[in-house]
């Protein structure tokens, strides 16, 4: 969300399970630019999301696989 945003003003879609979100800061000061390769982020889609509702919704799942290839 944008620098200063008050995040205590924010609402969420009520389609969203209330159990499941928490309003909070998850990184400060981080800048996301369009175009640059993220992990497990799509920063075209957060900046869109942010300049349209003036927040993102944002989830990753990351899935690790330890085994042998024979």
């Amino acid at each position: 969300m944008p620098a200063g945003t008050d995040v205590t003003k924010l609402s969420v879609p009520e389609e969203f399970d209330k159990d499941l979100i928490s309003l909070s800061p998850f990184k400060s000061e981080h800048e996301i630019v369009k175009g640059k390769p993220y992990i497990a982020l799509n920063p075209d889609d957060v900046i869109n999301q942010i300049e349209k509702s003036g927040y993102a919704i944002h989830g990753a799942t990351i899935s690790i696989q330890i085994g042998s290839s024979k």
